[in-house]
């Protein structure tokens, strides 16, 4: 942090808050004008009445809103290149422990396969990835082989 209180080193949550201002009249309104096909997610866990905020400073929620991962993580939820989510490091390590998320770059080949292709994934968390980020049903290996029995 430049340029604000050195006597007070807690800004999260429970302590000093701070950025709102920041955040809500200049980052997303300059992000978003640099931006325009996408919207952003921004978690609401980094301060008290974020909600109350977000509409003091006027920012448009239709390309802005306040969701916590939880909400993608215990939801099936469509999610696209065109959506940025941003998170504090607690939700990031809570994606990432989920098994929900996977690479980009896999759910988009996954989804570039024509309708009759068959999608092989040896592994659970893949399987389960993959089912929930795409509209394929992987198979395990197993499920191959039993089916060309």
């Amino acid at each position: 942090m430049t340029n604000g209180p050195l006597w007070f080193d807690n800004y999260g949550l429970y302590g000093m808050q701070w950025g709102a201002k920041q955040l809500f009249s200049e980052v997303v309104p300059a992000y978003l004008k640099a931006h325009p096909d996408q919207r952003l997610l921004i978690s609401p866990s980094w301060a008290n009445a974020t909600d109350v905020l977000m509409r003091f400073f006027d920012v448009d929620p239709q390309r802005a809103q306040l969701l916590n991962i939880d909400y993608f993580i215990h939801n099936k939820q469509p999610l696209d290149e065109n959506t940025i989510l941003v998170m504090i490091p607690e939700e990031i390590d809570r994606a990432n422990a989920s098994g929900k998320f996977a690479p980009l770059e896999v759910v988009q080949q996954v989804n570039a396969q024509p309708a009759n292709t068959v999608v092989v994934a040896s592994g659970t968390s893949c399987r389960h990835q993959l089912e929930h980020l795409t509209t394929v049903h992987p198979k395990h290996m197993a499920e191959l082989l039993a089916d060309a029995i």
